[in-house]
């Protein structure tokens, strides 16, 4: 499993390239996506956005646009659902998201 780290109070964005086993790319044009960020117990972190980049039909940005700096220290979890126009849904492998508290501006 992936794991991507972010501190309390950072922008969040990933960016992801999609491709089959043998590397070749996945255009994802005419695809709608989700994304939750989950604890292990599956209540709910944050829904997070999900654009396609212009111009690279195999990529796709994940971003958060409130403020992580209330997210809780932990472990959080979340893959990508894909559905295309003919209603075919694929779900991406579970990625884990490692939130760490902020040193720089900590309060005592």
């Amino acid at each position: 499993m992936i794991t991507f780290s972010i501190k309390q109070g950072a922008s969040f964005m990933l960016t992801g390239r999609f491709s089959t086993a043998n590397g070749q790319r996945i255009a994802l044009s005419g695809c709608q996506f989700l994304c939750d960020l989950r604890d292990s117990l599956g209540v709910l972190l944050a829904s997070l956005t999900c654009r396609q980049p212009a111009n690279v039909p195999w990529a796709l940005n994940l971003t958060f646009d409130g403020d992580t700096g209330k997210w809780p220290v932990g472990r959080y979890f979340a893959d990508i659902s894909i559905s295309d126009a003919a209603g075919t849904v694929v779900l991406t492998d579970t990625f884990a998201v490692l939130v760490s508290g902020s040193q720089t501006g900590a309060q005592a």
